[in-house]
């Protein structure tokens, strides 16, 4: 209630100074009436905003348990801002912010007012019970035990029985935290006994959580008597200490923060949109105002790479004698620094006495130890994930530390600088191919295709598999942003090197993942337009092409001599002989493999899951491949609500056939987007079956075709406006599900860098248990 009193007056006197200064910057015809009624009308506001914000202080002082904290300094300080510039734009002749601040003041009253009544109204309470659980009505199960100090410590997956409860309790609140701080993702659920279940026990609440000092609330609604309370923890790696169990009649009150900034940001964001038009903006990338708020927006998505870094990483010392056996990338350098092609690892002899090494299944039966999912040929053990992260990152890195990086390092070293030439690229494209979106579109557009084209999920997703997609996804954005650059850039002694650069990252994305540099073809109709060209002489021409063919020619070279010693043949990367779970000899391209790859790579949707965010990328194959196919989790791109509304708009996207160069170029961009991702969809799955980061080789190419439709299907938004709107509706529910996606990988940074985000977010969604 404290905060109800104080900030109301401060923001009072704040507004008062700004009024000050404002009547000096304006000249008077630019105001209006300057009479005491501004005074009064504040001082009214004041009153008004005191006597509202004690009074809902008091009611869940006085009808919630824990609610004498009342609304939070955040709250009142947001609400009470809003009131008085409302207010003060009454003053000045300036209607439209008049307009939208006097909107934006009642959303933040009403918003507010829902705080307290509505996303707490699971705390009103009569009886206010609050009983914490004694020890001694509580049955430990295996792995856990009673400290000296009382709490629970829990070593493993365990439960424990509660017995004794307060008759009018309906929930328990559970204080726990893991050792050092935050856990692995782990399961907690409750289960009940009651008169309609006496004898067995229902499971009524599940959440998963990574113990970071958590209070979990666990709602019970008991069939007239309740029995007994059953709390279980499954999935637990360290040790977990339960400091305390209350027993209560209702949720605890708890002013969300995170959830009223939310909503007042999305609503005044609307307001704003509509107030002053924002949404019929063409982006202009002369402009200044635009450039900044592109390129603020183009930091922000840079960051968000940041904020996938892995905690607590340190480098790893190098003498030559160590075994990485977790990192592929660091024994080929360590192979690279012996001057050998094969890893530094002794092969059991027993492998080459079996009648096939690649099956599983023999390997397992005879007992013979083999290093998983390297490859094996000739008695040797190789790597044969691509070898760019090991020139491009670990080498530099080792040079000047002396030591070695952790596929952590590496990983995000490449999710950031490929975020940022994401960004560049999509900008590029606008250009190259003279699209004028809305610049609020492109400014959603931008961290959509972040988290589209797999940049957050495999920044995610730290291991040996999708360090070469995100590298591979790295280069390629490097080279399409010069690229695209080189063919609009009218500087001729620029062109040359653009391409150099060019050519040079589409060799390295090739030696990274050779079906990501695929999508490189995209470039192939400008540059054909460059060749063509008869405006430039033909000697320029050709040495355009061959700025950007000899890097390519030279990295491929390269990459071959390298597969040629390893395998014998140039055009073998290896992936045929790696020791995994089935033999991979038995991949081939079949025509009748395409309507499964549809259905995996463009239709296949998530799981649902019993806890928070109820939604997981889990499998869902199939059972009729007619013969074994490697399908994990995933989902399908067009699942995701901006790529399947794009896609929709591709006659919108295509549009009329013209004879202007730019709509041939535009349509043949758009033809290479679709066709090559059915086809690298269709070869990925026949070679190597369906997991999500195989799904990240065909979304570069999806999310340019869904951002062309958009932007060229919403041109004019005043004829279409609820096309418009689903743009935009469409973009943040895609943002929302790849968010939410993170968490279902336990072992993901985004839960190890904030680990009680999980908590804090799902006790703000989830508002009505």
């Amino acid at each position: 209630m404290l905060w109800s009193i104080i900030i109301p007056p401060i923001i009072f006197f704040i507004s008062l100074s700004i009024m000050n200064i404002c009547d000096k910057k304006y000249s008077d015809n630019k105001k209006k009436d300057a009479s005491k009624s501004t005074m009064k009308n504040l001082a009214a506001a004041l009153g008004c905003l005191i006597c509202a914000m004690v009074l809902l202080s008091a009611v869940t002082s006085v009808g919630m348990i824990d609610g004498d904290s009342g609304i939070s300094l955040i709250g009142s300080a947001l609400t009470s801002a809003a009131v008085f510039g409302a207010v003060l734009s009454k003053r000045y002749k300036a209607p439209r912010i008049s307009a939208f601040l006097k909107k934006s003041a009642i959303c933040a009253c009403v918003i507010l007012a829902a705080e307290v009544l509505i996303f707490n109204g699971k705390s009103f309470t009569s009886q206010k019970t609050d009983q914490v659980l004694s020890t001694s009505d509580i049955t430990i199960g295996s792995n856990a035990e009673i400290s000296a100090d009382n709490d629970i410590s829990v070593t493993g997956d365990s439960d424990m029985k509660m017995y004794n409860i307060p008759e009018d309790a309906r929930v328990l609140l559970v204080s726990l935290d893991a050792e050092g701080g935050s856990s692995t993702p782990f399961d907690v659920k409750l289960s009940m006994t009651d008169k309609n279940f006496s004898t067995q026990d229902i499971l009524v609440q599940h959440k998963r959580t990574c113990g970071r000092y958590s209070e979990l609330s666990l709602c019970f609604e008991p069939y007239e008597k309740l029995n007994s309370l059953t709390l279980t923890l499954s999935g637990v790696t360290k040790t977990i200490n339960i400091h305390k169990i209350r027993a209560l009649s209702a949720v605890p009150y708890s002013f969300s923060n995170l959830r009223f900034i939310l909503l007042y940001i999305i609503v005044i964001g609307c307001l704003a949109i509509k107030t002053f038009g924002f949404y019929a903006v063409d982006y202009d990338r002369k402009k200044r105002s635009h450039v900044i708020a592109v390129a603020s927006v183009i930091v922000l998505c840079t960051l968000s790479g940041f904020c996938l870094r892995q905690p607590n990483q340190e480098s790893r010392p190098y003498t030559g004698t160590e075994k990485y056996t977790d990192d592929p990338f660091a024994m080929t350098l360590d192979a690279f620094e012996k001057d050998q092609v094969y890893l530094d690892l002794d092969a059991d002899p027993a492998l080459d006495e079996l009648e096939n090494v690649y099956d599983s299944g023999l390997r397992g039966n005879s007992q013979a130890f083999a290093y998983w999912d390297l490859a094996y040929y000739n008695s040797k053990y190789y790597s044969y994930f691509g070898v760019a992260p090991v020139l491009t990152f670990y080498y530099p890195y080792y040079k000047l530390t002396g030591k070695l990086p952790t596929l952590a390092m590496a990983n995000n070293f490449y999710t950031v600088i490929g975020i940022l030439f994401m960004c560049l690229t999509v900008l590029a494209a606008l250009k190259l191919l003279k699209i004028k979106p809305k610049l609020l579109l492109l400014l959603l557009m931008l961290p959509t295709a972040t988290a589209t084209m797999g940049f957050w999920t495999l920044g995610n997703e730290i291991d040996r598999y999708t360090l070469p997609t995100i590298s591979g996804l790295c280069f390629l954005m490097i080279s399409l942003f010069t690229g695209m650059t080189a063919c609009t850039t009218a500087k001729k002694k620029l062109k040359p090197v653009l391409l150099i650069i060019g050519g040079t990252a589409l060799a390295l994305s090739v030696a990274s993942r050779p079906t990501v540099a695929l999508c490189g073809a995209v470039l192939v109709p400008f540059f054909i337009g460059i060749l063509l060209d008869k405006k430039e002489k033909l000697g320029y021409r050709l040495g355009l092409a061959a700025s950007f063919v000899a890097p390519l020619i030279a990295g491929a070279a390269l990459i071959m001599k390298y597969n040629a010693a390893r395998f014998g043949s140039p055009f073998d990367f290896g992936a045929a002989y790696q020791l995994t779970v089935s033999d991979i000899h038995a991949n081939t391209l079949r025509l009748s493999n395409l309507p499964s790859a549809i259905y995996h790579y463009f239709l296949q949707a998530p799981k649902s899951k019993t806890s928070f965010p109820f939604f997981e990328t889990g499998f869902n194959g199939l059972e009729n491949y007619g013969s074994y196919v490697y399908a994990v989790m995933g989902f399908g791109a067009l699942t995701l609500p901006v790529i399947l509304f794009g896609i929709l708009l591709q006659p919108q996207a295509f549009g009329p056939k013209t004879k202007e160069l730019t709509d041939r170029y535009r349509r043949w961009f758009l033809a290479i987007c679709l066709a090559m991702s059915v086809f690298l969809a269709w070869a990925d799955f026949c070679l190597g079956g369906f997991i999500t980061h195989y799904l990240f080789d065909i979304m570069p190419l999806m999310t340019f075709a869904a951002m062309i439709g958009i932007f060229r299907g919403c041109s004019k938004p005043s004829a279409h406006k609820s096309r418009y709107v689903l743009s935009g509706i469409s973009m943040a529910l895609t943002v929302v599900f790849i968010f939410g996606q993170l968490f279902n990988w336990g072992e993901g940074t985004i839960m190890k860098h904030f680990p009680s985000l999980i908590d804090t977010l799902e006790d703000a969604v989830i508002f009505w248990k």
